[in-house]
C-alpha cells in the first residue's frame, strides 16, 4: 500500500510519470532499480562511462546516435535520424544502418542481457532516450548554473543577495566552470554527414555561450569578494577555452591589474589583438582599449611593476608557432612603455556586427537551421580523436 501511495503522490507531481509511466508504474519504478548509472561527458572530446567504467562503441555513427539523442529531447522519427547520420547511403541502407548502430548501443549500455529499463526507447518509429533515472550529463550542470546566474542578476537589481546565497551559488557556479572541459563535442566530426557536423557546431555555439555567463559571473564575484588570485585562474581558464572572447581577455586584464600584474595585463591584451589579427577579424572594441590605455597610464604614474611569475610565464611562451620573433618585438615594446596612437581598424566594423549577432541570440535556445549566421565565430581545427569511446570510425 505504502508503494501505490508513493506513485500517486509521485503521479501528482511528475507528467512524464503520469502520460508514459502510470499504466504499469510497479514494474516500471522496479525495472529503474535496475538501471546502470551513465556518465556522459560532452564538453571537450567525447567521455561515456557506465558504472565508472569507458563505454566502448563499434563506431563513431553509434556515439553520434547517443549524443543526439541525449541531448535532443524528445521522439525522433528513424527515418530522420538515418537522413542526419547516414545522409548518402539510400533510405534502405540508411535504415539498416541505423539498426546496426541500435543495436551497438544496445550492446554497449547493457540492454541486450538486462532490457529491464532500458534507456533507448522505441515506440512504432520513434526513437528516443531516456535520461531520467541515474544519468549524469555535464551540458546540465553548465546550463543549471547559466540559469542561476541569470535569476541571481536579475534578482540582485532588486535587492542585494544574502551571503549565504552568495556563497551556493560560487561553488555552483564553481563547479560548472570545472565541468566545462573544451567546447561541446572537441574534435569530433564525421565526414559523411555535414548535417551532423552543422547541428554540432549549433551546439558549440550555445555551450560557449552559456560557459561564458558562467566565466564571466563567477570571476566577477570572485573580484568583488576580494579572491583576486582565483578570479586570475578563473579568468585564464575562460581565455583559454574561448580565446577569441574580449569580455574573457578583458576580465583577465581586470584581475591581473587588480593582483598589481600591469605588465601581464597590457600582455594579454596585446595577445588578443594578435589573436584577431591572425583570424582576419578586427581589432579590440572600445571598451578593451579603453582599459588597456587606463591600465597602462597607471602603470607610468606608479612604481614599475615586474612581471609576476604567471605572468612572466606567459612572456616565454610564444603565442603562435612561428612568430616567436614578431612576440619577442611585442614583449619589448611594453619593457618601454611606449604611448603612439593606434589607427582604427577597417575591420573594426565586421568585429562589432559579429559580436553583436552572437550576443543577441537566444542564450537558452538553438540557431535556426539554414545559413550559418555571421556571428557564428570560427571553429578551432578538426583534430583527430583516436582515443575516444569507439574503436573503429
Amino acid at each position: 500500500m505504502l508503494f501505490d501511495k508513493i506513485v500517486r503522490d509521485r503521479t501528482k507531481t511528475d507528467p512524464a510519470l503520469s502520460l508514459g509511466e502510470t499504466r504499469c508504474p510497479r514494474a516500471s519504478l522496479e525495472a529503474k532499480a535496475d538501471v546502470r548509472k551513465l556518465e556522459l561527458k560532452l564538453l571537450g572530446s567525447p567521455e561515456v562511462r557506465l558504472d565508472g567504467r569507458a563505454l566502448t562503441l563499434r563506431t563513431k555513427k553509434a556515439l553520434a546516435l547517443l549524443v543526439y539523442l541525449a541531448v535532443e529531447r524528445g521522439p525522433h522519427p528513424r527515418e530522420e535520424l538515418a537522413e542526419l547520420l547516414w545522409p548518402k547511403s539510400g533510405r534502405s541502407k540508411g535504415r539498416m544502418a541505423l539498426r546496426s548502430a541500435l543495436a551497438d548501443l544496445r550492446r554497449g549500455l547493457g540492454e541486450t542481457e538486462n532490457p529491464r529499463g532500458a534507456r533507448l526507447l522505441v515506440e512504432r518509429d520513434l526513437l528516443s532516450f531516456d535520461t531520467t533515472f541515474d544519468t549524469e550529463i555535464d551540458l546540465e550542470i553548465i546550463h543549471a548554473a547559466f540559469e542561476a546566474a541569470r535569476t541571481s542578476s536579475a534578482t540582485s537589481r532588486r535587492e542585494p543577495p544574502q551571503e549565504g546565497l552568495r556563497r551556493e551559488l560560487l561553488v555552483q557556479l564553481g563547479e560548472a566552470a570545472d565541468a566545462y572541459r573544451d567546447e561541446f563535442l572537441q574534435g569530433f566530426y564525421l565526414e559523411d554527414a555535414p548535417e551532423f557536423d552543422y547541428w554540432s557546431n549549433l551546439e558549440r555555439e550555445r555551450w560557449r555561450t552559456e560557459a561564458g555567463l558562467v566565466f564571466d559571473r563567477l570571476s566577477q564575484d570572485l573580484l568583488e569578494a576580494g579572491e583576486v588570485r582565483e578570479a586570475v585562474y578563473v579568468a585564464e581558464r575562460w581565455m583559454d577555452r574561448d580565446p577569441l572572447s574580449e569580455d574573457a581577455n578583458e576580465r583577465l586584464m581586470q584581475a591581473l591589474h587588480a593582483l598589481g600584474d600591469t605588465s601581464g595585463a597590457l600582455i594579454v591584451y596585446e595577445q588578443y589583438r594578435s589573436t584577431l589579427k591572425q583570424n582576419m577579424l578586427a581589432e579590440p572594441g572600445p571598451e578593451a582599449e579603453a582599459l588597456a590605455a587606463r591600465i597602462e597610464a597607471e602603470s607610468r604614474s606608479a612604481p614599475s611593476s615586474r612581471p609576476s611569475a604567471r605572468s612572466a610565464t606567459r612572456l616565454t611562451e610564444p603565442p603562435f608557432v612561428g612568430r616567436s620573433k614578431e612576440f619577442g618585438i611585442l614583449v619589448e615594446e611594453y619593457h618601454f612603455a611606449r604611448g603612439e596612437a593606434r589607427r582604427p581598424s577597417p575591420f573594426r566594423a565586421r568585429l562589432a556586427s559579429a559580436r553583436h549577432a552572437s550576443r543577441s541570440s537566444s542564450l537558452a535556445g538553438r540557431s535556426p537551421r539554414g545559413q550559418m549566421s555571421s556571428g557564428e565565430r570560427p571553429s578551432r581545427p578538426r583534430e583527430d580523436c583516436p582515443t575516444g569511446p569507439w574503436s573503429a570510425p
